[in-house]
């Protein structure tokens, strides 16, 4: 899927309007902060999900940055079993991510809801698209940037390129192993991601599939925390880029606000 988000910080904000705001967690570390750090007074936390959303993003000196997708999950954790927590906010700067690690921190996000019912609301960055959309669907309330640029409701599995013309051009065959091939007669298919044949009709068939069922999946998520039918959203899911103003048109968010808005009317 094009989904794809970073966390930077956690901050946490007292519940007492226009009281001093704290940091907690730099860059998504999971030893950044402790449970006992949390603050002991009534608060809101600002959870930042920012980037591709992934299992793990590190330096190729194996150092994270980022979205750290175990962090965010326990941080969650933590703020679920905190009775002075009075909500969530998660700010959402995101191109999307991969299919698993979105729908778990839609599903964590969901737990929060369900477990506290507690109000949780997204406030959109620059772009929150594909994945980062489909956390943002089943919050309470969704704030855009009226510069936000959101959307994106697909699925893709990427570009696979077929070099099958070229290697042919040059003379160039190839064979599978004979267990390949023998497994293949069998009607078992473990090689479909493949540059040098040419995709037969049948292994199309079975990566189409794969596809449409992410896509419904997809599509059942806005569907739910929306509040809209099936076909309502199916109108909408094509992949496009909504611009703040379109997305509140077509019902996908609520307000143009930010992270002071969205702070302020939680607890109006």
């Amino acid at each position: 899927i094009v989904l794809a988000i970073v966390l930077a910080v956690i901050c946490i904000t007292s519940a007492v309007k226009g009281a001093v705001r704290g940091v907690l967690g730099i860059n998504g570390n999971q030893e950044a902060y402790s449970y006992s750090e949390l603050p002991n007074s009534p608060y809101i936390a600002t959870l930042y999900v920012e980037g591709t959303i992934q299992a793990d993003n590190v330096d190729y000196l194996g150092r994270s940055y980022g979205y750290q997708h175990a962090w965010t999950l326990e941080t969650i954790d933590d703020l679920i079993y905190d009775d002075d927590n009075y909500g969530l906010i998660i700010f959402v700067d995101s191109p999307g991510g991969t299919i698993y690690e979105s729908d778990e921190l839609y599903f964590k996000i969901k737990e929060y809801q369900d477990i506290t019912e507690r109000p949780v609301y997204a406030v959109m960055g620059g772009t929150a698209a594909s994945g980062g959309y489909y956390i943002s669907a089943p919050c309470d309330k969704i704030y855009a940037n009226r510069n936000t640029w959101t959307g994106s409701i697909g699925v893709t599995i990427g570009t696979i390129v077929d070099f099958s013309q070229f290697l042919e051009n040059y003379g160039i065959r190839t064979k599978a192993g004979t267990h390949q091939e023998l497994m293949k007669k069998k009607g078992i298919y473990f090689d479909l991601y493949k540059s040098y044949q040419e995709m037969t009709a049948e292994e199309e068939a079975i990566w189409q599939e794969l596809v449409n069922e992410a896509y419904e999946q997809f599509v059942e998520v806005v569907a739910d925390g929306r509040n809209m039918s099936m076909q309502e959203v199916y109108n909408l899911a094509d992949g496009r880029i909504y611009s703040a103003k379109q997305a509140i048109d077509a019902g996908l968010v609520d307000e143009i606000g930010g992270i002071e808005e969205a702070y302020y009317n939680m607890y109006e």
